[in-house]
Protein backbone atom coordinates (compact mmCIF):
# COMPACT_ATOMS: atom_id res chain seq x y z
CA UNK A 1 0.00 0.00 0.00
CA UNK A 2 1.28 3.54 -0.71
CA UNK A 3 1.56 4.54 2.97
CA UNK A 4 3.49 1.35 3.72
CA UNK A 5 5.83 1.95 0.77
CA UNK A 6 6.92 5.19 2.41
CA UNK A 7 8.23 3.23 5.38
CA UNK A 8 10.80 1.41 3.25
CA UNK A 9 11.90 4.12 0.87
CA UNK A 10 15.62 3.82 0.24
CA UNK A 11 16.12 0.37 1.76
CA UNK A 12 17.67 -2.61 -0.02
CA UNK A 13 15.51 -4.61 -2.41
CA UNK A 14 15.79 -7.73 -0.22
CA UNK A 15 14.40 -5.82 2.77
CA UNK A 16 11.60 -4.38 0.62
CA UNK A 17 10.53 -7.90 -0.41
CA UNK A 18 10.54 -9.13 3.20
CA UNK A 19 8.57 -6.09 4.36
CA UNK A 20 6.02 -6.36 1.53
CA UNK A 21 5.50 -10.08 2.13
CA UNK A 22 4.88 -9.51 5.84
CA UNK A 23 2.43 -6.71 5.16
CA UNK A 24 0.56 -8.73 2.52
CA UNK A 25 0.21 -11.71 4.85
CA UNK A 26 -0.88 -9.43 7.69
CA UNK A 27 -3.55 -7.79 5.50
CA UNK A 28 -4.94 -11.20 4.54
CA UNK A 29 -5.27 -12.13 8.21
CA UNK A 30 -6.66 -8.72 9.16
CA UNK A 31 -9.36 -9.09 6.53
CA UNK A 32 -10.56 -12.16 8.40
CA UNK A 33 -10.88 -10.02 11.53
CA UNK A 34 -12.97 -7.40 9.73
CA UNK A 35 -10.21 -5.00 8.64
CA UNK A 36 -9.93 -5.19 4.83
CA UNK A 37 -7.32 -2.99 3.15
CA UNK A 38 -5.83 -1.83 6.45
CA UNK A 39 -2.46 -0.08 5.93
CA UNK A 40 -0.09 -1.54 8.49
CA UNK A 41 2.17 1.33 9.49
CA UNK A 42 4.55 1.47 12.45
CA UNK A 43 5.10 3.71 15.44
CA UNK A 44 8.35 5.53 16.32
CA UNK A 45 9.59 2.35 18.06
CA UNK A 46 9.11 0.46 14.76
CA UNK A 47 6.22 -1.55 16.21
CA UNK A 48 3.42 -2.32 13.74
CA UNK A 49 0.30 -0.26 14.39
CA UNK A 50 -2.48 -2.82 14.37
CA UNK A 51 -6.18 -1.91 14.40
CA UNK A 52 -7.23 -0.96 17.95
CA UNK A 53 -9.06 -4.27 18.44
CA UNK A 54 -6.21 -6.47 17.17
CA UNK A 55 -2.84 -7.71 18.44
CA UNK A 56 -0.26 -9.18 16.13
CA UNK A 57 3.32 -10.01 15.36
CA UNK A 58 5.45 -10.32 12.23
CA UNK A 59 8.81 -12.03 11.77
CA UNK A 60 10.84 -12.61 8.63
CA UNK A 61 14.25 -13.94 7.80
CA UNK A 62 15.64 -14.58 4.35
CA UNK A 63 12.99 -16.55 2.43
CA UNK A 64 10.52 -17.13 5.24
CA UNK A 65 7.88 -14.87 6.79
CA UNK A 66 5.36 -15.58 9.54
CA UNK A 67 2.49 -13.45 10.81
CA UNK A 68 0.03 -13.98 13.66
CA UNK A 69 -2.98 -11.87 14.60
CA UNK A 70 -5.79 -12.18 17.13
CA UNK A 71 -8.68 -10.19 18.46
CA UNK A 72 -7.82 -8.19 21.57
CA UNK A 73 -10.92 -9.81 23.12
CA UNK A 74 -9.06 -13.14 22.95
CA UNK A 75 -5.42 -12.15 23.58
CA UNK A 76 -3.60 -9.26 25.22
CA UNK A 77 -0.44 -9.90 23.24
CA UNK A 78 1.18 -12.10 20.61
CA UNK A 79 4.82 -12.57 19.77
CA UNK A 80 6.50 -14.70 17.11
CA UNK A 81 10.06 -15.07 15.94
CA UNK A 82 11.69 -17.07 13.15
CA UNK A 83 15.41 -17.80 13.08
CA UNK A 84 17.65 -20.05 11.02
CA UNK A 85 18.47 -23.19 13.00
CA UNK A 86 22.16 -22.35 12.94
CA UNK A 87 24.65 -21.54 15.67
CA UNK A 88 25.05 -17.96 16.83
CA UNK A 89 28.47 -16.37 16.50
CA UNK A 90 30.74 -17.92 19.15
CA UNK A 91 30.93 -15.76 22.25
CA UNK A 92 27.37 -14.41 22.04
CA UNK A 93 26.22 -16.93 24.64
CA UNK A 94 27.17 -14.60 27.49
CA UNK A 95 25.26 -11.66 25.95
CA UNK A 96 22.11 -13.66 25.20
CA UNK A 97 21.96 -16.35 27.88
CA UNK A 98 21.75 -16.26 31.65
CA UNK A 99 23.84 -18.90 33.49
CA UNK A 100 20.93 -21.39 33.64
CA UNK A 101 20.35 -20.96 29.90
CA UNK A 102 24.07 -21.38 29.18
CA UNK A 103 24.02 -24.64 31.15
CA UNK A 104 21.02 -25.85 29.11
CA UNK A 105 22.78 -24.84 25.88
CA UNK A 106 25.89 -26.79 26.88
CA UNK A 107 24.00 -29.92 28.03
CA UNK A 108 24.05 -31.56 24.57
CA UNK A 109 27.75 -30.95 24.09
CA UNK A 110 29.90 -28.29 22.42
CA UNK A 111 28.47 -28.84 18.94
CA UNK A 112 24.96 -27.82 20.07
CA UNK A 113 25.79 -24.76 22.19
CA UNK A 114 25.43 -22.25 19.35
CA UNK A 115 22.18 -23.75 18.01
CA UNK A 116 20.62 -23.93 21.46
CA UNK A 117 21.71 -20.36 22.12
CA UNK A 118 19.89 -19.39 18.90
CA UNK A 119 16.77 -21.12 20.31
CA UNK A 120 17.06 -19.06 23.52
CA UNK A 121 17.44 -15.92 21.39
CA UNK A 122 14.33 -16.79 19.36
CA UNK A 123 12.21 -17.42 22.46
CA UNK A 124 13.31 -14.13 24.05
CA UNK A 125 12.53 -12.25 20.84
CA UNK A 126 9.01 -13.73 20.70
CA UNK A 127 8.40 -12.86 24.36
CA UNK A 128 9.68 -9.31 23.85
CA UNK A 129 7.47 -8.80 20.79
CA UNK A 130 4.44 -10.00 22.75
CA UNK A 131 4.95 -7.62 25.67
CA UNK A 132 6.70 -4.51 24.34
CA UNK A 133 3.65 -2.98 22.63
CA UNK A 134 1.88 -2.92 26.01
CA UNK A 135 4.67 -2.30 28.55
CA UNK A 136 6.81 0.01 26.34
CA UNK A 137 9.94 -0.94 28.24
CA UNK A 138 13.07 -2.28 26.57
CA UNK A 139 14.00 -5.60 28.14
CA UNK A 140 17.55 -6.82 27.74
CA UNK A 141 18.36 -10.47 27.14
CA UNK A 142 19.14 -10.94 30.82
CA UNK A 143 15.79 -9.48 31.92
CA UNK A 144 13.90 -12.59 30.78
CA UNK A 145 14.89 -16.11 31.83
CA UNK A 146 13.68 -19.04 29.76
CA UNK A 147 13.44 -22.76 30.28
CA UNK A 148 13.06 -24.66 27.00
CA UNK A 149 11.85 -28.23 26.56
CA UNK A 150 12.63 -29.16 22.95
CA UNK A 151 11.04 -32.60 23.30
CA UNK A 152 7.72 -31.03 24.25
CA UNK A 153 8.27 -28.07 21.90
CA UNK A 154 7.48 -25.64 24.70
CA UNK A 155 9.07 -23.03 26.91
CA UNK A 156 8.42 -21.12 30.11
CA UNK A 157 9.67 -17.55 30.40
CA UNK A 158 10.14 -15.70 33.69
CA UNK A 159 9.33 -12.03 33.14
CA UNK A 160 10.32 -8.66 34.60
CA UNK A 161 7.91 -6.99 37.03
CA UNK A 162 6.69 -4.57 34.35
CA UNK A 163 5.01 -7.49 32.56
CA UNK A 164 2.51 -7.59 35.43
CA UNK A 165 2.75 -11.37 35.46
CA UNK A 166 5.55 -13.65 36.61
CA UNK A 167 5.61 -16.16 33.73
CA UNK A 168 4.35 -16.91 30.27
CA UNK A 169 4.33 -20.21 28.41
CA UNK A 170 4.96 -20.57 24.70
CA UNK A 171 5.88 -22.93 21.91
CA UNK A 172 9.11 -23.54 20.03
CA UNK A 173 9.52 -25.65 16.92
CA UNK A 174 12.64 -26.69 15.01
CA UNK A 175 11.72 -27.74 11.48
CA UNK A 176 13.47 -27.90 8.12
CA UNK A 177 16.37 -25.68 9.19
CA UNK A 178 14.27 -23.10 11.06
CA UNK A 179 13.38 -22.23 14.64
CA UNK A 180 9.90 -20.79 15.20
CA UNK A 181 8.97 -19.44 18.63
CA UNK A 182 5.58 -18.11 19.60
CA UNK A 183 3.79 -16.85 22.67
CA UNK A 184 0.33 -15.53 23.44
CA UNK A 185 -1.21 -14.28 26.62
Amino acid sequence: MPAERELIRGVAQKRKREFATGRQLARQLLEGLGHPDFPLLRDPDRVPIWPSDVVGSISHKERLCVVAVASIRDRAGLGIDIEPDQPVTPGLEQRICLPSEQAWAAAEGPSEIGRRCRAVFSVKEAVYKAFFPRVREVWGFHDVEVSIDLARESFLASLPATAERAHVEGRIFRREGWILSGVEY
